[in-house]
């Protein structure tokens, strides 16, 4: 039979860890302590490193030391689980100077390391871990990483309670930062189911937030793509927009530095799903012009002015635009590539339009 004194209690002491390793270690509310515990039978603890006054203790030398305590027959498998764990921060550690050096596709592939590493030792990732790893796919533009690593750390991680309003937040963040937030929208519904948002509009409002303070109107090199899909968005949805969004999309057509994806974008949705409406279209007519893309802004044109007759149906007065001074630049466009058809249906179009 198994020997008589398998079953005795054993304090073991353990090499100490790094002091700033002590937070990951333990786990929000001691979670991860726990979870440990149950998973080997071994209560682990990390010594006291400060006194009641807060004062680092004599000694500490900025480790801590471990405490080992439970069934002896236990404890070799236990404590090998242990090493992991520290293994795991060392390969934090990577990441965390990668992040700071601005090493970013280091610093993702390390972030990938880290998780499969915790994966099989039965861990979750860090949320921290997870917003550092969403912030650097999108300075390197990987917005589809960004949302693999969203939606992971959401439906997928262990530590379900770490996906928090900061998570959903860098994501909107690097999804801006891309120039692409579609993938944010497809994973509004995600981000209310899982990330404790205050109300079922609040991810969309920390995404409007998100794209509208990256814009400044007197800014150059400006994205324009994640104001246009927002807008095209909430058109579909019948959701009313903040005037910050309104004013990104009419003022950042002057500086935009990403015209072709913008055009293509609107293209495409006009092509192949509901009519554009007012402001989208109003900015395809614009940067068609300033592309010379003759036939974008002759059909741009045409439902400006059949539509709209220029005026946007949601705003107040004012905001009409110069429908002769349009025609004109229009009619320029078309006789630079020769197209007398286009300029017919453009001018056809502004006699029924009343221009």
């Amino acid at each position: 039979g198994r020997d008589p004194g398998a079953d005795d209690v054993v304090n073991s002491e353990l090499p100490s860890v790094r002091m700033e390793w002590v937070p990951r270690l333990i786990g929000m509310k001691g979670y991860r302590l726990q979870a440990l515990a149950k998973q080997t039978g071994i209560m682990f603890t990390l010594l006291n490193t400060k006194d009641d006054e807060g004062n680092v203790l004599k000694g500490a030398d900025n480790h801590v030391s471990v405490i080992a305590k439970g069934p002896g027959h236990l404890m070799e498998d236990a404590i090998k689980i242990w090493a992991r764990l520290n293994d795991l921060e060392v390969m934090r550690d990577k990441l965390i100077r990668h992040r700071h050096a601005d090493e970013h596709r280091q610093g993702i592939r390390a972030f990938h390391m880290l998780r499969t590493a915790s994966e099989q030792l039965g861990f979750g990732v860090h949320e921290g871990d997870c917003i550092s790893a969403i912030t650097m796919c999108g300075l390197v533009g990987q917005v589809s990483g960004a949302a693999q690593i969203f939606e992971y750390s959401c439906l997928h991680s262990i530590e379900k309670h770490n996906a928090g309003p900061r998570l959903w937040g860098s994501f909107c963040d690097a999804s801006v930062l891309a120039g692409n937030v579609s993938h944010a929208l497809a994973l509004l519904d995600v981000a209310t189911e899982n990330c404790r948002l205050a109300t079922r509009d609040s991810a969309w409002n920390v995404l409007e937030r998100a794209v509208t303070k990256a814009h400044v109107s007197k800014a150059k090199n400006q994205i324009l793509l994640p104001t246009v899909q927002l807008l095209l968005y909430a058109a579909e949805e019948g959701r009313i927009v903040h005037n910050s969004l309104t004013n990104s999309g009419k003022f950042g057509v002057r500086n935009c530095t990403d015209a072709a994806s913008v055009v293509s974008e609107l293209t495409r949705r006009g092509a192949g799903g509901p009519p554009l409406p007012y402001l989208p279209n109003l900015i395809l007519l614009s940067l068609s012009l300033s592309e010379n893309n003759v036939e974008n802004a002759v059909t741009a044109y045409v439902r400006h002015v059949t539509a709209f007759g220029g005026k946007d149906p949601t705003a107040q007065k004012g905001t009409e635009t110069d429908l002769n001074m349009a025609l004109c630049d229009v009619l320029q466009c078309c006789a630079w590539w020769r197209r007398i058809d286009l300029a017919e249906q453009a001018w056809k179009a502004a006699r029924g339009g009343g221009v």
